[in-house]
């Protein structure tokens, strides 16, 4: 959301326009907080480069229209006067926090060009933010060219190589290439400070890869979470490879991202090989040992359901509904069984993983309407609001189910403040309502 609500500040066209409804949505205005604004953001840079050492004549392209406007400010006066003119003549203010805001909104691109593309570090460093995308012409697709490096027998072979650039990918490269003429810096991967007049600007080196994704985490983690994480520049490879096995993609697929290009087993062509290497990214070997074959059901999406059924059958969890105490005394009845024969809970939730369970889950409730055999006119089985607690006698809502009604509550919330649908308001405040009593009654607080 920083890399989308930094565009729509500035008045620049938002490629990823679903993190966009995101941030409209959770109400995300760090732009509006930090009081950002296109000429803000021109005055800041202009200032920027004149404390490095820069002529007025050389900020020609980053504010051309205005290069009089900028003179009759910053002309003629000495640096620590540079901020009292601007907020006196302009009304413009900027201190410490807002150049802290600026780079983390740097380190937030870095960290999504990275996790989306998992290029190696040295391949990253080498990314350009204003000539390294451009459309493949076949297919109209946005791609990231690149150098592709690897290390073989202490030998480094490079070439050129694509990734795809999805939407906020391609957002994160333009906001990169704004902030690369305040930096002085073209290059993506680079120290926040401006470069100084007459010195050459520099990509990070490999081992500086650590700090800009350190900061970036640190913008909603703890000290103590970030130092738990460990993080290392191979990381978001691996996260990225565990990802796409986990969507189901192949392993031609995820050799062929990750720019896995020696020991190819297979045939040697587009989607028919992959490289041993991949085996070790992400699990996937491991992954793909404990499936015993290729096309068995798979072991991510099976722990993705153990995750789910964690917050949906633990019998210390909340509840709420009509059958809630019936569903929690009836897993303590059956946990406590498994127990006594000496099973942890952790392996009776991995055993109801691997079983089908006679519950129907509906997305934001449980339905139990199911175990009638005979019709049951009482049941309001149109799902979708009417499937809660509230509404229906045999819908229970767990702690699983609760992003869903807070999804619900905030998308209904975000459509009051627009007039376009002021006719429906009282239909938005309804259900909001709806779901603001199903979260309290799992003991989560909403906004009003």
């Amino acid at each position: 959301m920083v890399i989308v609500d930094f565009l729509e500040s500035i008045g620049e066209e938002v490629e990823d326009k679903d993190s966009l409804r995101i941030r409209d949505r959770k109400r995300f205005k760090l732009g509006a907080d930090n009081g950002l604004s296109s000429d803000k953001l021109r005055v800041y840079g202009c200032y920027r480069l004149l404390r490095a050492g820069y002529s007025l004549d050389s900020m020609k392209d980053l504010w051309p229209s205005h290069l009089g406007r900028i003179e009759n400010v910053l002309g003629d006066v000495h640096v620590d006067g540079m901020k009292r003119r601007c907020k006196q003549m302009l009304g413009i203010e900027f201190d410490s926090s807002f150049k802290e805001y600026i780079n983390y909104v740097s380190y937030s691109c870095m960290y999504i060009i990275a996790q989306y593309t998992a290029m190696r570090p040295g391949e990253l460093v080498r990314l350009e933010s204003a000539s390294c995308l451009e459309p493949d012409k076949e297919t109209g697709l946005w791609l990231i060219a690149g150098k592709v490096e690897k290390h073989q027998e202490n030998l480094t072979a490079i070439f050129d190589d694509y990734w795809v650039a999805i939407p906020i990918v391609r957002d994160a490269i333009r906001i990169s290439n704004i902030l690369s003429r305040l930096k002085n810096n073209p290059y993506i991967f680079s120290r926040s400070h401006t470069v100084p007049n007459g010195d050459a600007a520099l990509p990070l080196s490999g081992s500086g890869f650590d700090y800009p994704m350190n900061k970036f985490f640190k913008g909603f983690l703890t000290e103590e979470d970030v130092a738990e994480i460990g993080f290392f520049p191979y990381m978001l490879r691996h996260t990225l490879a565990f990802q796409m096995r986990r969507a189901g993609l192949g392993l031609p697929f995820i050799s062929h991202q990750l720019k896995h290009f020696g020991e190819l087993v297979g045939q040697v062509e587009i989607g028919r090989s992959f490289s041993r290497t991949t085996l070790s990214y992400g699990e996937i070997g491991e992954t793909i040992s404990l499936n015993g074959h290729h096309g068995s059901v798979d072991w991510i999406k099976l722990q993705a359901e153990t995750e789910f059924i964690k917050g949906s059958y633990d019998p210390d969890g909340n509840y709420t509904g009509p059958l809630a105490g019936e569903h929690k005394a009836t897993l303590q009845k059956e946990f406590a069984g498994y127990m006594a024969a000496g099973y942890t809970k952790e392996e009776v939730f991995q055993f109801m993983a691997d079983q089908n369970i006679a519950v129907v889950n509906v997305g934001s409730a449980l339905c139990y309407g199911k175990k009638n055999e005979s019709f049951d006119p009482s049941l309001p089985c149109v799902g979708g609001l009417r499937c809660n607690p509230n509404r229906c006698k045999e819908a229970v809502v767990t702690e699983a189910h609760a992003p869903a009604w807070k999804n619900i509550y905030e998308d209904n919330r975000s459509k009051l403040s627009d007039p376009s649908f002021e006719p429906s308001h009282d239909n938005y405040r309804a259900a909001m309502e709806e779901a603001r009593m199903v979260l309290q009654s799992l003991g989560i607080e909403v906004e009003e």
